[in-house]
């Protein structure tokens, strides 16, 4: 039988069992350490184990060393290079394109009214945003104001709708 079976145990004899067994469950034995030590100086290169395979890209406009192995371009290169006609969004300068003079505050809040103020998208409420939520044209022309064209998105799903127009068209047109 246990000697401390039906006592009851000291909090010193508990803080020393807890010890002991820290030390015992954590420790690694110093020859351990020294192999991984030694094994961790050995994994440098091609036998590292985040190794790229040492790939450098270069700018095609520039010739400077691009950091993301994935990219064609530096950063300074792409921006020059998605601006205007060459950027993938352009549509034949459609984005600078002014609004109709009907456009307004009050048909923007129309809107956001008809939809209850929340993304037709996500349903994210407009209390939960930081800005009013965004109205956006289903056939992405400013000129047509129908309340059947507009929608309320949030400032999350708004930018989205930029990318696959055509997918994002047949989506609200239901």
């Amino acid at each position: 039988m246990h000697p401390l079976k039906g006592k009851k145990q000291t909090l010193e004899h508990i803080e020393k069992r807890r010890h002991t067994f820290f030390k015992k469950a954590h420790s690694v034995p110093q020859q351990w350490r020294k192999k991984m030590s030694d094994l961790n100086k050995t994994l440098v290169g091609e036998k590292a184990r985040n190794w790229k395979g040492g790939i450098k890209n270069i700018c095609s406009d520039c010739g400077n060393i691009v950091p993301n192995i994935y990219a064609t371009r530096c950063g300074g290169c792409d921006h020059k290079f998605r601006v205007g006609k060459r950027h993938p969004n352009y549509i034949h300068g459609m984005g600078n394109a002014p609004y109709s003079l009907s456009w307004s505050d009050v048909l923007k809040d129309s809107i956001r009214q008809r939809d209850d103020f929340k993304c037709r998208l996500c349903a994210c409420p407009q209390e939960e945003n930081v800005t009013k939520l965004h109205v956006h044209h289903i056939d992405y022309n400013k000129e047509n104001l129908n309340p059947d064209n507009l929608i309320s998105l949030c400032k999350s799903c708004h930018p989205m709708t930029h990318y696959q127009r055509n997918k994002w068209i047949e989506l609200f047109k239901i």
